[in-house]
Order: structure tokens, then C-alpha cells, then sequence
């Protein structure tokens, strides 16, 4: 048996069952730095054996096992131990114990197979201590560092995973040390084909690896990972990845904010270019004709009838370039939050009559029928903005007949007492719209049409729709659209009444015309019929530099039968009010000149004691201006261009008020 254990390259040593050493090998020898003869007969717990009785794996710190001194050996596989030398130099051992029983089958002997293995030993536990130093610094660290591992047979593992491996995937480095599979599981379904290719390419080309994918954190929150690591192909034919995984949910949503933002920012602009450009087109439409027309009457001679021809194209043209003016000032009104309705007794008939009768002669040109049906009893009133409710019937009446071409359009107007509104669906067989250009439409964009084709053929601006569909709302309504190509289009408005319990009934009825109302039309404007020369004797002081406005006004006031002196800017309206040899009964005054404007010299002469009318007179018409100059101590407003008939009419009601009671 000695010379069995003198040829064996490994230490063995032999130790009695009450722990004296019996025997040892040559390789003992040099691996404890004792000789034979040193060791034979010691106690295995002799503690110059400098036995070492704290240790942690360093390969598994979890782990902790009890260290053995010799005399504590049981049959095992291996045991590590810590020895010191002496010469002082500190060992670390493996050793495997197995038990030698004589023929009673008791034990007298334990045989325990030595090997050193220092280097290793502490290769390893310095291995260890990068990663404790390496954990450290990872833990100040938002996100995870780690190392992967792909083997050969297809299975997957991180050796190495920071703390942050928990926030990020939801599991601890142990959990995933030895099996990543609960990691794959996660990841979002629609993402794990891309995350597995990006992985296999890696693996193949060794280049670095960089992916962006869904991470399901648990049943309702899902995450956007973000990784990245260099891959290192091992001996063994395994892949080993070292990187860094973070969670870049806010990030990735502030990119779709950002990406949303543009694309709605970029459509906003593709809406307002092609707006710009329809809108272009249809102000440059009526300039040419105005334009053209008036050079055409400038240059050459006509016949009365050819003249009255000429200038009434350039009336309607000019009447239609208002128009779209209007429409722009009541969007920048609504866009600004200054439009108001007025609430008052509103007779409903009335309006639609006026509007079947006002677009009947277009839609008789286009060859087309419209009328009107009144599908339930009306109420002879209601409470709404008349203005404003005629406004929208126009429109949508008036853009069924554009968008109409042959066939026929119902207006179908409908009580709703119970829910205290009215209905009025404008029905056409025009050449209708698909589903995407209806839901277009129903966006009420203010800078959007059914599409640019329809916008060519038929014109507009595509604001008339917007409008009315505010106006609607603030009425207590709305507006619904339904619609099929080559079918036709139903626009349906819907206001409220108010309360029309009281109301007298007018019956239903089904005509080209409305039923006639009980009574005074309720709302409308009363059009007062002015003799032939209304202002006779008043005497205006026109304060306004444009001297074709000068002139225009002056004529027109002055066939109106008033004495009329001109002032060029404010500061000279202030000179002939101070003149004693000058009187005015109202002064109509510019409010945008040199020198001094007109809401300076406004105030400047209500601040001197004049307390006679004064009308503003001004281009400026959008939202806001008309309060600017009534707070600069004017007492009504016109806008240009100024109509004849209603500048007459307000500088009668400003000097002689009891003559327009009269007349109505």
C-alpha cells in the first residue's frame, strides 16, 4: 500500500479513525512544505497546521460551505481548504475523503486525496473581487451592465448582472445566472422576432450588438429597453456579450410627442399652404375682373347698356372679394374667442324663405329644384341669433347648390319640442364625397376642403364650413354630415329654441316656399325707405386722407343732400371744430391717418368738451376694433368698403333718429 501511495502523482494522505496521520506520499510533502517523517503521528487537529476556517467560493458566494480540517472528514467528493506552510506561505487545497473499513465493516482509516490549487484559487477570487469593485460602481448606475452568454447548445445565461437588472427586467442576478430564458419570455411579441435576429447577427459577424424593444414588466406595464455590447466568441465555441441595458420609456415617448407634433405641424402647414394658394386664387378671381373691367371702361367707349353690364360685373365681383374678406374676419373673430351671438325672437320661416328665395335664381341657372318641406309643425319663434342662423343656412344651402349639378336639393326642417331644438337637414344630389374626404370635412380644419381637385373645380375657401359649424355650437347645436359619391350630401344643423311651449304652431307643409308667418317677422332688419334726399342740411366734417375715399364719400353724402367739409388727417378735423365760423352736426372720422390719427383726435375732442356724433370710419375690421374705437369716445362704427345705403342710414339715426322711428 506505501509504495501504492508513493506512485500516485496527487498527495494522498492516510488517517487513522482517531485522526493521527498514518501515512503520506512524497507529493504531500512538497504541497504541505513538511517532510514524511514531520507529519507521520501528528493530530489532524494539530493547529500548526495553520488551517484556514473562514472562506467563501469564489465562484459562488451564495454558496458558503463549512470548512473541514482533516480530522473532520466524511466520505465527500472535495472539500477546499486554506493552509499555511512553514515557511509561512499560504496554500489553498482541495481535498476528497473517502473511508476505509476493516472486516468488521468499521471504520479505521480515511484516505484523503490532496491537490493544490492556488493559481487558480486566487485567479479566481481576484476574478471575484472585480466584480464586488465592478458591482459597486454599476450601483451608482441607472440601467444594468452585464455579462451574456449564449452556449453552444443553444442555451442562454448572465454569468454576470448588476443590480439594476431588477428595475430593468424585474428579476434579481441570480434568478437569471444560470437560465435567461424568464428574460425572452418577456419581450414584447411584436418585437421578439427583431430582437432574436439582431442577437444572431451578432453572434455570427461579431459585430457589436444594438437593439430597441417592448419589455412586458408585468401584465399592464410595458417598457422600451434599449441595449447594447460587444460579443466575444470563447474557446468552447460559446458567445459572450458585455453591455449595457437601460429603460428609455420616457425617452421614447417623448420622441412619438415630438414625432406627433411634427407630423400634425407639417400637416397644419400643408393645409394652410394649400389654403393660401385656394385662397389666392379666389381673391385674384374678382380683382381681375374688377380690375380688367374698370381699365376696360377707362379706356374705351360703351353704350349705357354695355356700361351698366360693366359695372355691375365689377359690383358682384367686388360683392364676392367681401365676402371672402368677411369670412376671414369672422374666422379670426371665432379663432380669438371675440364672436358673440345676440339671443332674440327669431322667426324661423322667415329665414328659410329668405333663403330659398335668395338661391333659387343660382340653383334655377345650375338647373336644379329647391325647396323647402317642413317636416313637423313649426313654432311661429324661437330664441337664436337671426344673423347668424341666416349666415350658416346660407352657407350650406348655398354649397349644395355649388356642389350640385343636376337633380334636386330639400331643405327638411323639423321641430324638436321635447329637446327644445329645431333641425334643418339641407339634402342634394351632388357628386358627394368618399370616406376619407368626409371625414375631412367633419374635422371642421379651418384650412381644409373635401380635397384640392374639388377646391379647383368648384372654388371657395373652405372657411364658410368652420364658421357655421362654430356658429352652430354657440346657437346650442351642431352640424352632422352624411354623404355618398355620385349619391349626394346631407347637412344637417341643429340649434336650440329656447323655450316654445307658449309659441303659436304654424302646420307642416311641403312646398318651394316657406309657410307664412303670424304676424311681423321677428329679428329681421327693417329696411327703411329713405326719401330722395335724406340728409338734406346736415353738415358732416369728413375726416379722411385717401383722397378717393375723399371723393368717393363726399358724393355719395353730398347727393344725400348734406354740406360736407373734408379734413386730410385728425389734427386738422380738430382745427375746423375750433373754428367758430364752422358747424358740424356729426363728424365722420378715419381712424388710421398721419399726423394724427383718428382715435387720438377722438379723444382729443371729447376731452375739449364736443360732445356731438362721431362715426368711425376705418378699414381696421377684425376682432376687437370696433370696441378700440367706441373706448376712444366714438358713437358707432362703419367699416370699409363702405355701403351707400347703410352710411346714409347711420349718419340719419346719429342726427335724426326720430326720422328712421318714423319710417319703420
Amino acid at each position: 500500500m506505501r509504495a501504492a501511495l508513493q506512485a500516485m502523482a496527487e498527495g494522498v494522505l492516510l488517517v487513522s479513525s482517531d485522526g493521527t496521520i498514518q501515512d503520506c506520499n512524497l507529493a504531500i510533502e512538497t504541497i504541505f512544505g513538511r517532510s514524511r517523517n514531520e507529519m507521520i503521528g501528528r493530530d489532524a487537529h494539530d493547529p500548526s497546521w495553520g488551517y484556514v476556517n473562514q472562506f467563501e467560493d469564489p465562484l459562488d458566494r451564495s454558496l458558503h460551505p463549512a470548512l473541514l480540517t482533516l480530522a473532520d472528514a466524511e466520505p465527500r467528493n472535495q472539500t477546499v481548504l486554506g493552509i499555511t506552510r512553514n515557511d509561512g506561505e499560504r496554500r489553498w487545497l482541495t481535498i476528497s475523503c473517502a473511508p476505509v473499513a476493516d472486516q468488521y465493516k468499521r471504520l479505521s482509516a480515511i484516505v484523503c486525496t490532496v491537490s493544490d490549487i492556488t493559481e487558480r484559487f486566487e485567479a479566481e477570487n481576484r476574478l471575484q473581487k472585480s466584480f464586488w469593485k465592478l458591482e459597486k460602481v454599476t450601483s451608482y448606475v441607472p440601467g444594468m451592465v452585464y455579462l451574456y452568454r449564449e452556449d453552444p447548445d443553444g442555451s442562454s445565461r448572465f454569468p454576470y448582472a448588476s443590480e439594476g437588472i431588477t428595475d430593468i427586467y424585474g428579476f434579481s442576478p441570480a434568478e437569471v445566472r444560470q437560465d435567461a430564458s424568464c428574460v425572452w419570455e418577456r419581450i414584447h411579441p411584436d418585437d421578439l422576432e427583431a430582437v432574436v435576429d439582431s442577437v444572431r447577427v451578432s453572434r455570427e459577424t461579431l459585430e457589436p450588438w444594438h437593439c430597441r424593444y417592448r419589455y412586458k414588466a408585468d401584465a399592464t406595464n410595458t417598457r422600451w429597453i434599449e441595449g447594447q455590447a460587444n460579443p466575444e466568441r470563447q474557446p468552447d465555441g460559446s458567445t459572450e456579450w458585455y453591455g449595457y441595458i437601460h429603460d428609455v420609456t420616457a425617452q421614447v415617448e417623448l420622441e412619438n410627442s415630438l414625432k406627433q407634433a411634427q407630423e400634425e405641424a407639417d400637416s397644419a402647414n400643408r393645409a394652410k399652404s394649400e389654403f393660401l394658394a385656394n385662397m389666392s386664387h379666389e381673391i385674384r378671381t374678382p380683382m381681375t375682373a374688377i380690375l380688367g373691367y374698370a381699365e376696360l371702361m377707362h379706356d374705351e367707349e360703351f353704350t349705357p347698356d354695355e356700361l351698366h353690364a360693366h359695372t355691375q360685373t365689377i359690383r358682384n365681383n367686388a360683392q364676392h372679394l367681401l365676402a371672402i374678406i368677411n369670412d376671414i374676419l369672422d374666422m379670426s373673430k371665432i379663432e380669438s374667442g371675440k364672436m358673440n351671438v345676440e339671443l332674440i325672437k327669431t322667426s324661423t320661416t322667415d329665414l328659410v324663405s329668405g333663403t330659398i328665395e335668395l338661391l333659387t335664381p343660382r340653383a334655377e341657372a345650375r338647373g336644379i329644384t329647391l325647396e323647402a318641406e317642413y317636416a313637423t309643425p313649426m313654432p311661429d319663434c324661437i330664441i337664436s341669433d337671426p344673423t347668424r342662423l341666416r349666415q350658416i343656412l346660407v352657407n350650406l344651402v348655398g354649397n349644395a347648390v355649388k356642389f350640385t349639378e343636376q337633380g334636386s336639393i330639400r331643405v327638411v326642417i323639423a321641430h324638436h319640442p321635447e329637446q327644445q331644438q329645431i333641425s334643418f337637414a339641407v339634402h342634394d344630389t351632388g357628386i358627394g364625397m368618399n370616406q376619407q374626404q368626409l371625414e375631412r370635412v367633419r374635422s371642421f380644419s379651418a384650412f381644409s376642403q373635401a380635397d384640392t381637385s374639388v377646391t379647383r373645380r368648384f372654388g371657395g375657401t373652405g372657411l364658410g364650413l368652420r364658421i357655421s359649424q362654430s356658429l352652430a355650437v354657440m346657437l346650442g347645436g351642431n352640424i352632422q354630415i352624411d354623404s355618398e359619391t355620385n349619391v349626394g350630401s346631407t347637412f344637417t344643423l341643429t340649434i336650440d329654441t329656447g323655450d316654445t311651449s307658449k309659441c303659436e304652431l304654424i302646420p307642416s307643409q311641403q312646398s318651394n316656399s316657406a309657410p307664412a308667418a303670424t304676424g311681423k317677422s321677428l329679428g329681421d332688419t327693417t329696411i327703411v325707405e329713405l326719401p330722395a334726399h335724406p340728409l338734406e342740411s346736415i353738415r358732416i366734417l369728413l375726416a379722411e386722407d385717401g383722397i378717393d375715399n375723399q371723393r368717393l364719400i363726399k358724393h355719395h353724402l353730398t347727393k344725400a343732400g348734406a354740406q360736407v367739409d373734408v379734413a386730410d388727417n385728425g389734427k386738422i378735423a380738430i382745427e375746423f371744430v375750433e373754428n367758430p365760423e364752422k358747424e358740424f352736426d356729426l363728424i365722420l372720422m378715419d381712424m388710421q391717418m398721419p399726423e394724427l390719427d383718428g382715435y387720438a383726435a377722438t379723444s382729443e375732442l371729447r376731452n375739449r368738451g364736443f360732445d356731438l356724433p362721431i362715426a368711425a370710419l376705418t378699414a381696421h375690421a377684425m376682432a376687437g376694433d370696433r370696441q378700440r374705437c367706441l373706448d376712444a369716445g366714438c358713437d358707432e362704427y362703419l367699416t370699409k368698403p363702405i355701403d351707400k345705403d347703410h352710411l346714409i342710414r347711420v349718419c340719419l339715426q346719429l342726427t335724426r333718429p326720430e326720422q328712421i322711428t318714423a319710417a319703420a
